[in-house]
């Protein structure tokens, strides 16, 4: 639990440091805990088991099943956490250049650079089919919406796929190699050498503790 709290306080750090709200991070990061909790739920039947008793009352209990349904929920906690501050504090367009700086394999950003450029289409698509459904369809039932719902969603996927297939075709066209050039140099400021040591000092600190 200490090795827990320090990493999210030093988590929360960044968040202030970067002037962004400690109560958006933590709601964004505890999206993960009901599908991380519904894998940590099996971890205790994985593990031997024994009988334990307590002020009279016995009971069956998993060894170290509940130690290992913890780790889960923590390690998933703290990865959405670290995930969460890091997409709040970096432009997407930055940290994909940053992640070509690591040497991160070019096909993976492309495929990075897609997802977050047709997530906002994606949303302002269904945004405006919901509009649509309201203005038209608003005497529909809720059994009858959620069925047109479903319909939609196949229709969505149908398009994003076709116009994926044309910006394709139209960026291989334009003399598309599989990478996106830019024009901004990343350079290492004495901040971020300060904060690049700052989190291995913390790490080293956590270790040895």
């Amino acid at each position: 639990p200490v090795e827990l709290i320090g990493l999210a306080a030093f988590q929360q750090a960044i968040a202030s440091m970067a002037h962004v709200p400690h109560g958006w991070v933590l709601k964004r990061s505890a999206l993960v805990l009901p599908f991380a909790g519904m894998i940590a739920l099996f971890a205790p039947l994985q593990q031997g088991g024994g009988s334990l008793s307590v002020a009279g009352i016995s009971g069956a209990y998993a060894d170290n099943g509940w130690i290992a349904a913890y780790a889960i929920l923590a390690k998933a906690w703290l990865a959405t956490l670290s995930v969460v501050v890091l997409s709040a504090t970096t432009p997407v367009p930055r940290l994909l250049r940053g992640l070509r700086s690591l040497r991160v394999p070019d096909v993976m950003l492309m495929l990075l650079s897609f997802m977050y450029r047709y997530v906002s289409v994606m949303r302002d698509q269904i945004a405006s089919m919901r509009d649509a459904i309201d203005s038209r369809g608003y005497m529909l039932s809720r059994s009858r919406r959620l069925r047109l719902y479903g319909n939609l969603s196949g229709s969505m996927f149908i398009r994003s796929f076709e116009r994926g297939e044309r910006v394709h075709g139209a960026m291989v066209a334009r003399g598309f190699d599989g990478t996106i050039p830019t024009a901004e140099v990343l350079e290492t400021r004495p901040a971020d050498w300060a904060m690049f040591l700052t989190a291995l000092l913390a790490a080293a600190a956590l270790l040895l503790y």
